[in-house]
C-alpha cells in the first residue's frame, strides 16, 4: 500500500506526541515518583545518573545496528520493542517499594530502552528523506513539544489530587500506544527503493560498493566539528540536568507545588514550538554552528533566574528561555547531523547526539547532582549548572572558530 507524504508526516508527528507524552512519566516527574517511594536525594541521583549512563553503550550500538541493517530490520520495529520493554519496566515501576536494588535495575532497563527512543524517533525523518520522501522533523518535533507542554499541566493537577503513586499507570497506556503506532509506519517506500536498486543495479549492490558506514571512533576523528559539537553538548546537558533534576523543590521553596511545576513545563514546552519554524525559516541565513553559541547562553539563563528568583511565578517564566535553549537545539542538532556527516552515518550521528547529551551529560550530572546538593545545598546545585552552562557557550564559540579555519576558502 502507498502512502502519501502527507500521511507519513501526520503518523510522524503523532509518534513525537506519543514519545513525549510517555516521557512526562519518564523524564518530567521521576524524581517526584522516586521521592514519593522515599529514596533520598543521593539515592534518586544515582538512579538516574544510572539509566542514562547505560543508554550510552547500548545507544551507540543499537545507531550502528540500524545503520547496517535498515533494509533487513526496518527500524520501526526496533522502536515497537523498545517500546513495549519500556512499557513492562513501568509496570514494575508502579509496583515496586523502596527497594534500591530492584529500582536500580528498572532504571538500567529504562536506559536500555526508552532512553534509546529517542534518537532513533528522530532519525526516523533523515532514513525517509535520504528514500525520497522529506519528513519534516521540525514539525514532528513541535508535536512532541505540544504533547509534553499540555500533559506536564494535566500531570501536576492530577498528582496534587490524586497522588504520585498512581501516576505510572499514564505512562503505561501511552507506551502500548506508541508500541502500536510504530509497528503500522508506512515502510514500503524505503523497501521498495532498495528492492528496486537490487534489480536495477545487480552487479553495483554487491556488499562492496554498498555505501560504507564509519566506525564511532572513524567519525570522531574525521568529522572535527562534530567531535567538538558533542563535547559543548555534553557540558551544556551537564548543566541541563544540574538545574532541572530537583527544580520541583525549588518551586516547593517559593511556595509551589506540582501544579506550578506543570505549568512551568507546559511553558517550557509551548516555548518549543516557535523554534521549530525558527529553524525552518532561519536554517539557509544563519548558520546552525552559531545557533548552538544560542542555545547555550539562554541555557545558561534558564538556570540563573531561578537560581535568584523570589516568586514562583519568575520561575515559571523563565522556562521560557527553552525557546531559544533546548527548543532550537533539539530541532537544530538533526540538520547538523544532515550538514556534517555523510548519509550512511545519520542514524549513528543521531545516536552519538544521544549519547553526548542524555547519556554522558545528564548521566554524569545526575551522579554527581545529590552529592553536590548535599555539601552545597539546592542552590548551590544551579549555580553550578549555570556555570557549566557558561562553560559551553565558550566550547561552541571555539566549535566556530574551527568551523570558519576548516572551510576558509
Amino acid at each position: 500500500m502507498k502512502y502519501s507524504l502527507r500521511n507519513i508526516n501526520v503518523r510522524y508527528f503523532f509518534l513525537q506526541v506519543l514519545f513525549w507524552g510517555a516521557a512526562v512519566v519518564n523524564y518530567a516527574y521521576m524524581t517526584q515518583i522516586l521521592q514519593n517511594k522515599g529514596f533520598s536525594s543521593e539515592q534518586i541521583g544515582i538512579l538516574n545518573g544510572v539509566k542514562l549512563l547505560v543508554g550510552v553503550i547500548f545507544q551507540i550500538w543499537i545507531g550502528a545496528f540500524s545503520d547496517r541493517t535498515r533494509y533487513t530490520v526496518p527500524l520501526k520495529y526496533i522502536i515497537a520493542l523498545l517500546s513495549l520493554g519500556a512499557g513492562v519496566l513501568t509496570v514494575v515501576l508502579y509496583l515496586a517499594n523502596n527497594n534500591f536494588i530492584l529500582m536500580l535495575f528498572i532504571s538500567i532497563g529504562f536506559g536500555l530502552t526508552f532512553t534509546t527512543l529517542q534518537p532513533l524517533i528522530d532519525s526516523l525523518p533523515m532514513l525517509y528523506t535520504s528514500h525520497g520522501l522529506a519528513v519534516n522533523y521540525a514539525k514532528g518535533r513541535m508535536g512532541g513539544s505540544l504533547s509534553w507542554a499540555m500533559l506536564c499541566v494535566a500531570a501536576g493537577m492530577y498528582c496534587d489530587d490524586m497522588g504520585l503513586s498512581t501516576f505510572p499507570i499514564w505512562g503505561i497506556v501511552v507506551l502500548v500506544i506508541l508500541f502500536a503506532a510504530s509497528v503500522f509506519m508506512p515502510w514500503d517506500c524505503i523497501r521498495l527503493k532498495n528492492l528496486t536498486e537490487n534489480i536495477e543495479k545487480k552487479e553495483e549492490m554487491e556488499i562492496s560498493s554498498r555505501p560504507k558506514t564509519s566506525t564511532v571512533f572513524e567519525l570522531l576523528k574525521k568529522y572535527t566539528v562534530f567531535s567538538v559539537f558533542l563535547i559543548g553538548s555534553i557540558v551544556m546537558f551537564m548543566g541541563y540536568n544540574f538545574g532541572c533534576t530537583f527544580l520541583i523543590d525549588i518551586y516547593r521553596n517559593l511556595g509551589g507545588g506540582n501544579t506550578e511545576y506543570g505549568i512551568g513545563e507546559f511553558v517550557m514546552a509551548i516555548s518549543e514550538v516557535p523554534a521549530a519554524f525558527i529553524i525552518l525559516k532561519l536554517r539557509n541565513k544563519v548558520p546552525l554552528r552559531y545557533m548552538m553559541v544560542c542555545c547555550a547562553f539562554f541555557m545558561m539563563l534558564k538556570n540563573l533566574i531561578p537560581t535568584y528568583a523570589t516568586q514562583v511565578s519568575i520561575v515559571i517564566a523563565s522556562q521560557a528561555c527553552e525557546m531559544l535553549g533546548l527548543g532550537l537545539y533539539y530541532a537544530g542538532s538533526m540538520y547538523f547531523i544532515e550538514e556534517n556527516l555523510p548519509q550512511a552515518d545519520i542514524v549513528k550521528g543521531a545516536s552519538l547526539v544521544s549519547v553526548a547529551t542524555v547519556g554522558i551529560g545528564e548521566g554524569i550530572a545526575a551522579c554527581l547532582c545529590g552529592e553536590i546538593r548535599n555539601r552545597f545545598g539546592l542552590y548551590g546545585l544551579m549555580k553550578t549548572g549555570t556555570l557549566m552552562n557558561l562553560l559551553s557557550i565558550i566550547i561552541f564559540l571555539g566549535m566556530c572558530t574551527l568551523y570558519n579555519k576548516k572551510y576558509r576558502n
